[in-house]
């Protein structure tokens, strides 16, 4: 299940991270601390808002000390999200390593990329933590991840109130949120916006950068993201909108935040996800 990566946005993904890298440093000397030498993954927090049947693609990032190899991640022959109270709104599909055209390396790590494709399988809110990389034999490695907060909710009518695909998917920051939505109906009314768990903004007050509306919130503007620990962010946000037709739900693109890695990113990574 091992792929290089050609599609524009993933690579984009990978440059970014790999930004003002200096040359690799050397792999950790035989006897050093097994810590060192173990495979990890980015320490990663968000929210993601799907409809029930939704199909969405989800990239982890990989790391590995230079001049090592990570058969666990390179064998797998399935990848398995696990979810709290064993409660699972989402299912993977597909999974597959992706490697950036050229060699990637950061403070002497190289890294990959484990693309998902993801199913929004039944509606309800999980937290994942971790994931399962199940291996030809039948034996399982269990790493961690940070904590990714699915939310599952019906599938709504089709409607054109708002375009919330415009605006970037990928920013080097993870302080905050930067969107830019379209009004398809002038006269709909943004009157939420759900980015975490337990994060919804309904005031106009919390959001930056931002043109005023007559009524609700607006429809572009910058949201900070100081509630969240980890040095890299996805966020796929819900939208609450009031139209002619009612209220309804919206479901906005994602967005990786926090993708300029650097040094203490990396270390902060190994401490939280590596020792699982």
């Amino acid at each position: 299940m091992r792929k290089t990566c050609n599609w524009k946005f993933l690579i984009g993904i990978f440059a970014l991270l790999g930004a003002g890298c200096s040359p690799a440093s050397q792999v950790a000397a035989p006897g050093q601390n097994a810590l060192e030498n173990t495979p990890f993954f980015a320490w990663m927090e968000g929210y993601i808002a799907l409809a029930e049947g939704e199909e969405w693609s989800l990239m982890l990032t990989s790391f590995r000390p230079e001049g090592t190899k990570d058969p666990a991640l390179e064998q797998a022959s399935a990848v398995e999200l696990v979810f709290e109270d064993d409660f699972c709104p989402i299912e993977v599909i597909d999974a597959e390593v992706v490697e950036p055209g050229a060699p990637a390396q950061q403070d002497g790590m190289v890294f990959d990329g484990l693309s998902l494709t993801l199913s929004a399988a039944q509606q309800g809110t999980a937290a994942c933590e971790e994931v399962i990389l199940h291996q030809p034999d039948g034996s399982e490695v269990h790493r961690k991840i940070g904590r990714l907060v699915f939310d599952v909710g019906p599938v709504e009518p089709e409607t054109t109130a708002l375009d919330t695909y415009p605006g970037p998917a990928v920013a080097t920051s993870s302080d905050s949120l930067v969107y830019t939505w379209d009004k398809e109906d002038k006269n709909a009314v943004i009157t939420a916006i759900q980015y975490g768990e337990d994060f919804v903004i309904t005031s106009a007050e919390q959001i930056a950068d931002s043109e005023p509306e007559a009524n609700g919130l607006p429809a572009s503007g910058r949201i900070a993201l100081d509630a969240y620990d980890a040095p890299y962010l996805y966020i796929k946000a819900k939208i609450t909108v009031q139209d002619g037709a009612g209220t309804h739900t919206e479901y906005a693109r994602g967005c990786y935040c926090g993708t300029d890695f650097d040094a203490d990113d990396i270390a902060a990574s190994r401490e939280h996800n590596a020792a699982s």
